[in-house]
């Protein structure tokens, strides 16, 4: 049968603002990132999604790694693949809701 594209209700679950306000939001950037690698496994998975899904998953990881010390250049190593995927993909959405860092 035709699979048609969908969006998942759990991306807007997400709330990457929520973690920073928390107690430990090192762990709560790491729960986000495990939710939106299971997102990304979504069969049919429509672009806009996977365009949210990229940015959340891109912004959760600088976060958290900026809060664990490391530095901007380590990170952007460690997203590289992520973000050649974004590019395609149509780019960020809402690119400078977490400030010019990440």
């Amino acid at each position: 049968g035709v699979s048609f594209p969908v969006d998942p209700d759990e991306l807007d679950a997400v709330d990457l603002d929520g973690c920073l306000s928390v107690n430990d939001p090192v762990e709560c950037l790491s729960d986000a990132l495990k939710k939106l690698r299971a997102i990304r496994q979504t069969p049919s998975l429509s672009a806009e999604s996977l365009r949210r899904t990229l940015t959340l998953s891109i912004a959760a990881f600088a976060l958290r790694e900026l809060l664990s010390g490391r530095s901007e250049s380590q990170i952007a190593e460690a997203l590289h693949t992520e973000g050649a995927e974004l590019r395609k993909a149509g780019g960020p959405i809402e690119k400078k809701r977490w400030g010019l860092r990440v």
